[in-house]
């Protein structure tokens, strides 16, 4: 998949994500502690976006 897409557009995208979440962290009324959201950020960044999609 690499080929297709340039590898800046990945990376932000990648960055992009994170950002994204941090931000719907931040802004929740009660967000989860702070090491639960990065078990949550690390655990989005070894799936791809199609797999969230997919009920397993």
């Amino acid at each position: 998949m690499s080929d297709e897409i340039p590898h800046e557009y990945i990376e932000e995208y990648a960055i992009g994500s994170m950002l994204n979440l941090s931000i719907y962290w931040l802004e929740k009324d009660n967000p989860e502690p702070p090491n639960e959201f990065a078990k949550i950020m690390m655990r989005t960044r070894t799936k791809a976006p199609l797999a969230f999609a997919v009920k397993e």
